[in-house]
């Protein structure tokens, strides 16, 4: 099974599937371990199955589902600000769930503009003149 961005270089698969790194680690283990222990028997992986294709009925678009949040989870800053530190639940931020940030970045014609998105939430956009 492939591993997906969030897996790369994990001892473990998404899936919990054994990676390379995995056999790495206990080889390594092994080698330096003092006192020797005994492993314990290893559990096999899971069956995968394919699931069949779906037919979308309907469906909602991103700007539909921003607007059923509510007015009052809706902030407009000056500047970015982490969840933990958003102007709600009595100034403690948003302990859980998902936040938007956007922002209007005007650019000249024949402007470059590229986003770079990582899995730790962090966006960076550059601009650049061709």
């Amino acid at each position: 099974m492939p591993l997906c961005p969030i897996d790369y270089d994990a001892p473990l698969s998404e899936a919990g599937d054994y990676t390379p790194k995995y056999y790495k680690i206990q080889e390594l283990a092994a080698k330096y371990q003092v006192p020797v222990l005994k492993w314990p028997e290893q559990p096999e992986e899971t069956r995968k199955l394919a699931y069949p294709p779906v037919s979308i009925q309907q469906y909602l678009t991103f700007e539909d589902l921003l607007n059923q949040v509510p007015s009052t989870a809706k902030f407009q800053m000056d500047y970015p600000v982490n969840i933990e530190n958003l102007p709600m639940n009595n100034d403690c931020g948003q302990s859980r769930g998902y936040t938007l940030y956007r922002k209007v970045v005007p650019f000249e014609t024949g402007a470059t503009f590229i986003v770079i998105f990582s899995n730790c939430n962090l966006s960076i956009a550059k601009t650049s003149k061709q």
